[in-house]
């Protein structure tokens, strides 16, 4: 899987189209759009381990552990996490189409096909415990993937 997601950067350092002197508009745009994507996924990962180090915290004091994390990034997607890293990896292989290195899609492809599969795992997790009713209620409100404002 590695290999695969990583292709579009073999192809980008030896391609023989380089981006060189000639930057437009689409190259500052993916430019900006991998950064958004590494920032939002730092940023949704560390508001998910701060999260998930409270609830230890909780739970080590005979307290309540709060059912799910509704605050930050997870306020308007369900996986802001898995949405920034997919903006990354996306960005990187759309760069790498436009070097004219097309098969390099079918990695990213792959990858999106298994990020995917994974929040569905995750979902279907949540929806066996004891959060299901509350979980429903938040699925009801909160885009799944592209962060939006919450219904």
């Amino acid at each position: 899987m590695l290999v695969g997601i990583t292709l579009p950067f073999y192809a980008m350092h030896f391609s023989p189209k380089s981006l060189g002197p000639k930057v437009n508009l689409t190259d500052v745009v993916l430019l900006c759009a991998s950064i958004c994507g590494i920032a939002i996924a730092y940023i949704a990962d560390t508001q998910l381990f701060k999260f998930m180090e409270k609830n230890e915290s909780l739970k080590g004091r005979n307290l309540e552990a709060v059912p799910l994390l509704r605050t930050g990034l997870w306020k308007y997607s369900r996986h802001p996490n898995y949405f920034g890293e997919q903006l990354w990896w996306w960005s990187v292989a759309m760069c790498s189409l436009r070097m004219g290195q097309s098969w390099t899609m079918v990695g990213q492809l792959f990858n999106f096909l298994c990020m995917f599969h994974v929040k569905d795992l995750t979902e279907e997790r949540i929806m066996k415990s004891d959060r299901k009713k509350i979980y429903e209620e938040y699925k009801r409100v909160t885009s799944g993937w592209v962060p939006l404002p919450p219904k």
